[in-house]
């Protein structure tokens, strides 16, 4: 059975019925100041997803330098709560948790996060509507062509995208979350000039938000079978084509025989993003008296794609349309075409991506990023 029913519980209770129950609710009015609490709330990015977290560039990856908070009622009432938090406002704690304060009124409510969202937000954000925040697009990536390194240096050939950049100026990776939980009075605890503390607790146990990249971590590697001899192959073209340029924030859903179901063509709509990936010109050409190397081609980030295969291990399945794939595109001087399907690339993943150059086949082996296994001994086995 393909999982198309990533974050189900997310749909579910978007269907949700419940009323809450406001502190100081007077004649039904659900707008009004009476009865709120301050709420201290604790909010962290995800860990990527695989063991570890810890290579370089992580760091940046999960700080969060702009925050956008969404509280709505569930319910007949879809009265919104909303605040933009810099990160100026936030404590920044360890583990890469970030405390910040809002006030809010109690009851069972839909919490929509968004960091670092990289796009222009109305400043008027309680005017938001869930329906809205759920068409919420990420920046749109540009196709671009990193230029080719003549002096053995890759860096200085390659060409950054509007993610890259965005990390590069300190304006962080885009993420975002969607949880129900509830918000009540701590009766135990007042705050300063006696305005009423609130506790939180959400509906996975936790009282801390856990916010996920939109993106996909891709790292691409080239490794020549060190056995060659030399001038025999170079690489002319190494790319990756028909990634999503675009996705949404949230994920977008349908309403299909009265259910709640992932949007998946709508996720993917514009999976025609073409990346050229830069090489060093005549490294992998002569190495009179050394080793064949290992050639690292950058870390790219792809937004989702829930159409590819899937790895071994991945409980959740991809969508099987090849014409709705990303894909690896390789082509050596002596005539040689291949082309490697990406798999189902979530939010979060973090994949290494080794294209094993012989002077009888190329291979392309996919496998989550371990920090141990980055650049595991080439058998030579064809796949």
């Amino acid at each position: 059975m393909i999982a198309v029913l990533l974050l189900a519980g997310l749909a579910y209770f978007l269907s949700g019925c419940s009323n809450e129950v406001l502190i100081g609710e007077k004649g039904g009015k659900d707008d009004s100041d009476d009865g709120k609490v301050m709420l201290t709330m604790t909010v962290r990015a995800t860990p990527l997803s695989v063991s570890g977290d810890t290579d370089a560039g992580s760091e940046e990856e999960r700080a969060i330098r702009s925050l956008y908070v969404f509280v709505f009622n569930i319910g007949a009432s879809q009265y919104c709560e909303a605040e933009r938090f810099s990160v100026y406002d936030m404590a920044e704690g360890t583990d890469g948790k970030y405390t910040f304060k809002m006030e809010v009124t109690p009851g069972y409510k839909r919490f929509y996060l968004v960091a670092n969202p990289g796009i222009d937000l109305r400043s008027n954000l309680a005017s938001y509507t869930q329906a809205e925040l759920q068409d919420l697009r990420t920046m749109v990536l540009n196709d671009h062509e990193d230029d080719y390194s003549s002096d053995g240096e890759l860096s200085r050939g390659l060409k950054l995208d509007q993610l890259m950049t965005a990390l590069k100026d300190g304006r962080g990776i885009p993420m975002s979350m969607s949880v129900t939980g509830w918000i009540t009075l701590n009766k135990n605890k007042t705050g300063t000039e006696g305005t009423a503390q609130g506790n939180l607790m959400l509906d996975d146990g936790s009282d801390t938000f856990k916010l996920i990249r939109a993106v996909a971590k891709v790292r691409l590697i080239c490794r020549v079978k060190k056995e060659l001899p030399s001038n025999n192959f170079e690489l002319e073209t190494f790319e990756i084509l028909q990634a999503n340029r675009q996705t949404f924030l949230f994920p977008k859903y349908a309403v299909t025989n009265g259910k709640w179901v992932i949007d998946f063509p709508s996720m993917t709509e514009a999976a025609d993003l073409r990346r050229t990936v830069g090489y060093v010109y005549g490294k992998q050409e002569n190495h009179s008296g050394q080793e064949w190397l290992e050639f690292d081609r950058g870390t790219h980030y792809l937004y989702e794609n829930y159409f590819g295969p899937t790895l071994p291990d991945d409980a959740q399945e991809g969508l099987i349309d090849e014409t709705k794939y990303s894909h690896i595109h390789v082509v050596l001087d002596d005539g040689r075409d291949r082309t490697f399907a990406l798999p189902y690339l979530k939010r979060n993943d973090y994949l290494t991506v080794r294209i094993n150059m012989s002077a009888s086949d190329i291979i392309c082996d996919i496998q989550p990023w371990e920090k141990d296994d980055i650049y595991p001994d080439y058998t030579g086995t064809i796949k």
